[in-house]
């Protein structure tokens, strides 16, 4: 799909990260879930912004 995509909508759809960052970005945020709501433990990922992953916004929804 992404090679039928004019290059900036390929970007606005699948955006610009690779996929290896893509993976490690995916599996922090995930464990970082699992942490906190399974085993009750502070995940400080989740609270906003992370200098380790500036690639991640967070919207608060109104």
């Amino acid at each position: 799909m992404r090679r039928q995509l004019p290059p900036e909508g390929a970007a606005q759809q699948y955006g610009t990260i690779g996929s290896a960052r893509g993976v490690r970005i995916t599996r922090a945020y995930v464990a970082a879930f699992f942490d906190a709501k399974l085993r009750g433990e502070r995940a400080p990922l989740l609270t906003g912004p992370s200098r380790a992953y500036p690639e991640i916004s967070f919207k608060v929804p109104r």
